[in-house]
């Protein structure tokens, strides 16, 4: 791996962008293992601006606003691509960074939200069922 070239190398906090199929999101990398890289069809997106949160970055990608953008610039009929130009014309808001953590706070407290609703549903099926399955046994 020593000839991989420096713009493949990921560090921590970079996004990576799925530019192809029919979702274009992205995620955050973790604290890495080790030496890792980005191959196609995935972007690399390293944010270098003091004034941008990676993590509210990627949260702006994955919004309906950004989502219609790419639907509406993607290139191709059959596998759906999205270009290098087109993420990085992506018209992009960016609040102070107080409002930026704010806002990446919220989104991940509604995402935690929405996992434990959905382990809750499961368990009360599991639950509803065993007690009808008690009722049928009677």
């Amino acid at each position: 791996m020593s000839s991989i070239k420096e713009r493949y190398l990921v560090e921590s906090k970079d996004i990576v962008f799925r530019s192809r199929g029919q979702t274009n999101t992205c995620a955050i990398i973790p604290e890495l293992l080790g030496t890792t890289i980005i191959a196609a069809p995935l972007f690399h997106i390293s944010v270098g601006i003091a004034s941008v949160l990676p993590e509210y970055l990627c949260w702006y990608i994955n919004q309906p606003f950004a989502q219609s953008y790419f639907t509406r610039n993607a290139r191709g009929t059959v596998g759906r691509m999205i270009g290098k130009d087109t993420l990085e014309e992506l018209p992009v808001e960016i609040p102070s960074l107080e409002v930026q953590h704010r806002i990446i706070e919220l989104a991940e407290l509604a995402e935690r939200e929405q996992v434990l609703m959905t382990k809750s549903a499961k368990k009360k099926k599991m639950l509803v069922s065993e007690i009808l399955m008690q009722q049928a046994r009677v």
